[in-house]
């Protein structure tokens, strides 16, 4: 699929005694859609189980373990053009390692694939 536009236009948390706070959009666009339902069926392809559940919640965390929840809340948009994506090993725990496993780039939209 070619490179597409998410746009991120609120702030609020997710749930938990100690909730990240996030930036999201509140309704994903079909090209990210798309792609999530493409990597879902490549995974199952492979045999790999993914933990990820049925809802897609496109998101960037500015905040862990936030003391009190987020209320949700309108951000001025912030538009970022989706050329790769990645795969990370997130290692949680008292010291926490995000460690990038493999990255695949997606065609500038217009321009045809070799």
């Amino acid at each position: 699929m070619p490179a597409f536009n998410l746009a991120i236009d609120s702030a609020s948390s997710f749930r938990g005694p100690k909730p990240p706070w996030v930036l999201r959009c509140p309704e994903p666009s079909d090209s990210i859609q798309q792609l999530w339902r493409a990597l879902g069926i490549a995974l199952v392809g492979e045999r790999i189980r993914s933990e990820s559940g049925s809802t897609l919640t496109p998101h960037v965390t500015v905040l862990r373990d936030a003391d009190k929840p987020l209320a949700p809340c309108p951000i001025q948009p912030i538009v970022w053009v989706v050329r790769d994506f990645v795969l990370i090993h997130s290692q949680l725990g008292r010291e926490r390692r995000y460690t990038e496993l493999g990255r695949w780039s997606l065609p500038d939209a217009g321009k045809s694939s070799p």
